[in-house]
């Protein structure tokens, strides 16, 4: 190489190459996929090439008796780089040469090709797709995405996961997507997978957080170094959503974990009102508000004490759950966004698993204090996509097993908020 961004007052070359018989100039255009990037190459910046190649002639004595070369360097958003060879001549420059008159096809044939290589297969363990609402389930969309930027997609339910001769394997589909209600996902013929092979697997079932989910976790575990798994399952098992935050104390309300009566009763004594739900727990389920002069607090140690050996989360009741239960977005340890989640009349919950509503919100100076401590964790983590729960000034969950949110803020903000998601996940995949 000659020279790299070359300048000149007629214009700039971004790089510069002599071979035995000609110097080459090339534009280096860089977009989501190679057709993209080729068709930023106007003919004005043709024009200024050309004059910045002609100036560059000039100055080098033994240019003159050479001749010129004109090519694209195109990058997907992958990283691939497509060459096209011989795009203009200065002669006429308006034109494509011979060798690229059909240039802009010659690329989307290549870029085709490329893309057929380079398809990112992706495979999503969830529960029943039939049965998701298409305008409100985030895996959903993101598997819309998915299909929208040319990965091919492969569902399969939980219990299909499996451990077989050093293998992590999964019977399902390949499937892809439509935006249609009542018919929104069409199935290939179920088959017996190795996920080893996909380049994604996303780890989306809901909770509860039980046995069962936890030994997906540990399978999926298995494919590391050879398959990216989104959320890492391991962050996933160690960090369950009531008790990552126990990792920042000034940032959550007083919260005590418990099972012991004891405990659960002195806590309520020190800070009056407080909300008591399964340290498990998951959409709202299980959730309640104790009063100061409310008795029950006996009864409901023994009913949940009946049924599960799990502790209870205890914490201080925030009234600003009046006002909503914030969901900020972070993708790859960035805030993307935020939605606020109001309780229905007499309800203390605000899911909307339970009949929140969902309105648009913007992000505090709080939120984002609250998403600068925790962000950079969450990246080195590998919680590509998390939702966290905030009410008033108070971080009360970090949600990584299964997070939801991503149509409402697309919908509020006008922003792509899948497209950020899987341009995080791609860069990781180069």
């Amino acid at each position: 190489m000659e020279a790299q961004r070359w300048r000149s007052l007629a214009g700039e070359i971004d790089l510069i190459f002599k071979t035995s018989v000609c110097w080459v100039f090339v534009e280096v255009k860089k977009s989501q996929n190679h057709e993209r990037a080729a068709q930023l190459l106007t003919a004005f910046q043709r024009r200024r090439i050309i004059a910045a190649a002609q100036v560059f002639m000039g100055q080098v004595r033994s240019a003159p008796c050479m001749a010129m070369r004109f090519d694209l360097a195109l990058i997907d958003r992958f990283g691939a780089i497509l060459i096209v060879e011989n795009v203009f001549f200065s002669e006429d420059f308006q034109e494509p040469s011979e060798m690229g008159f059909n240039w802009l096809a010659q690329v989307v044939v290549k870029a085709e090709n490329i893309s057929q290589e380079r398809a990112v297969k992706i495979a999503f363990q969830m529960d029943p797709i039939e049965a998701v609402n298409i305008e409100a389930d985030s895996t959903f969309r993101l598997a819309e995405e998915a299909q929208a930027r040319g990965h091919s997609l492969f569902y399969y339910p939980p219990d299909t996961l499996a451990y077989q001769n050093g293998k992590i394997t999964a019977r399902g589909y390949p499937m892809t997507v439509q935006r249609v209600a009542g018919g929104h996902v069409d199935f290939g013929p179920e088959e017996e997978v190795e996920l080893a092979k996909f380049d994604v697997v996303w780890l989306r079932q809901d909770p509860p957080f039980d046995m069962h989910y936890i030994t997906t976790t540990h399978l999926l575990d298995r494919l590391k170094d050879q398959t990216l798994v989104v959320n890492d399952p391991f962050w996933v098992r160690n960090y369950p959503e009531k008790l990552l935050v126990l990792d920042f104390p000034d940032l959550t309300p007083p919260t005590a974990i418990a099972r012991d009566l004891k405990i659960l009763k002195a806590f309520r004594q020190a800070h009056g009102d407080v909300i008591l739900k399964p340290l498990y727990g998951n959409g709202g389920a299980g959730v309640f508000l104790l009063k100061e002069d409310d008795h029950n607090l006996t009864s409901l140690h023994e009913l949940f004490s009946g049924f599960s050996r799990e502790p209870l989360i205890v914490q201080k009741f925030l009234p600003d759950v009046s006002k909503g239960d914030k969901r900020v977005i972070l993708v790859d340890g960035e805030p993307v966004g935020a939605i606020n989640r109001v309780p229905a009349k007499g309800e203390t919950r605000s899911n909307m698993h339970v009949g929140g509503r969902p309105e648009k919100i913007k992000l505090t100076p709080r939120d984002l204090e609250i998403c600068a401590r925790i962000g950079p964790l969450l990246r080195e983590k590998g919680q590509v996509f998390v939702g966290i729960d905030v009410i008033g000034q108070y971080l009360t969950e970090i949600n990584v097993t299964s997070p939801t949110g991503i149509q409402e803020l697309e919908r509020f903000d006008g922003v792509n908020i899948a497209a950020n998601i899987w341009q995080a996940i791609e860069q990781k995949l180069v």
